[in-house]
């Protein structure tokens, strides 16, 4: 509004809610005020808006993160597709939890409250945690909690805490001040966190240096558009304004302090990602899903793998690291849903074998001569299950 105020000329003003029983009247008081155009900020003011519109049917209203179903004529949605940033947000948290808890990495989130502007962020948060595990093989857990307000730092401080103490490596809040008090339990533990609607960056000076980017709305961009669009005699109402990757209406914010401690490749994975959205090749979990996403179309979509590697690791150089290569290839090409598990001694064998039984896995490769008489032991418990041994016959 600052912005339409300095570039367009508009008079511009607002009035603070300090309870949701202020909304009807706050509206009240600017079309009383015969203003042109009122923005109401939030999900939680459509049915004051709904109302009041009706009422004021000569007045232009628009609201933020909300629209209606039937439209009503003198009302504009400006909604925001957060997802579309939330999913690559959520891939990156993964990759960051992963670099600095290979043992149990974990991200998480603290909400406020469980309203589908703030489960779009969350739903896509995992989805893309998940498509991180997919890709790479990993196991990096997605946790979290809605706290039911968006006005309780303390609480969502605490709850950001008892995340922390389960093993959560990277806090996203999304919920007004309540997800900005799991930020802080992140600081006070020395982990990361990932802000939300704005640069946060800017408005957590304390939290800034813990936070590898945020997800955010360009509302400053919709509010001038909507504007503009009055003042051309374009206003949109009865329609929608849609904050998208490919708009600039929503982005993930600049790494800053952490642009040289993001690896280049995973900044270009997270840069690729956003692209397959764009072209509606990779979907976000949230909504229905694009005709064109590709895992679907491929012909293993329907099928787990999984692999059992011998001792030396997954990134041995070798026998476990070239048998996981084809298994990504398979996954990307193929679209299987694939697995693995590291054996850290060759007592671990039957256990891990029958990890991947147990969950009904379609196929599992186990890896190296001394799987021999494990995998022939447990292939007769399981005759359903298709197994692979790899340097191995009977």
């Amino acid at each position: 509004m600052q912005r339409a105020q300095e570039e367009l000329g508009v008079e511009a003003q607002f009035i603070e809610s300090q309870a949701q029983a202020d909304y009807e009247r706050n509206i009240t008081e600017f079309t009383e005020q015969e203003y042109d155009l009122i923005i109401t900020v939030g999900f939680l003011l459509a049915d004051a808006t709904a109302k009041m519109a009706e009422v004021y049917p000569d007045t232009n209203m628009a609201i933020i993160d909300s629209a209606y179903d039937p439209p009503i004529p003198n009302v504009a949605g400006i909604v925001f597709n957060v997802d579309e940033a939330a999913f690559p947000i959520g891939y990156l948290a993964a990759g960051w939890a992963a670099m600095q808890d290979e043992a149990d990495p974990q991200v998480g989130w603290v909400g406020g409250m469980q309203i589908p502007p703030v489960e779009q962020f969350i739903v896509a948060y995992e989805a893309g945690v998940a498509h991180y595990n997919a890709q790479k093989g990993t196991d990096v857990q997605a946790k979290g909690v809605y706290v039911g307000d968006f006005e309780a730092p303390d609480e969502g401080k605490i709850q950001g805490q008892s995340l922390i103490d389960e093993g959560v490596d990277v806090i996203f809040g999304v919920g007004g001040k309540t997800g900005n008090g799991g930020i802080a339990a992140a600081k006070e533990n020395g982990k990361w966190g990932i802000g939300v609607d704005v640069d946060q960056y800017f408005t957590l000076p304390n939290e800034k240096d813990i936070l590898i980017t945020s997800c955010m709305k360009r509302l400053d961009n919709a509010v001038f558009n909507v504007t503009q669009a009055l003042q051309n005699d374009q206003f949109p109402g009865g329609g929608l304004y849609v904050g998208t990757l490919e708009n600039g209406g929503v982005g993930l914010a600049p790494f800053h302090d952490f642009d040289s401690q993001i690896p280049d490749d995973l900044k270009a994975e997270v840069a690729e990602i956003q692209q397959g959205i764009i072209a509606k090749q990779i979907w976000t979990g949230w909504g229905e899903e694009p005709e064109t996403a590709a895992p679907e179309d491929l012909p293993g979509a329907d099928y787990k793998v999984g692999m059992v590697s011998d001792v030396g690791g997954i990134d041995d150089a070798s026998f476990n690291q070239n048998t996981w290569d084809g298994l990504v290839r398979a996954q990307e090409e193929l679209g299987v849903e694939s697995q693995f598990i590291e054996s850290q001694a060759q007592a671990d064998y039957e256990r891990n074998i029958t990890e991947f039984a147990e969950q009904e896995y379609d196929l599992i490769f186990t890896v190296g001569f001394l799987l021999n008489d494990a995998t022939a032991k447990m292939a007769p418990l399981y005759p359903d299950l298709h197994f692979a041994g790899i340097d191995q016959w009977y």
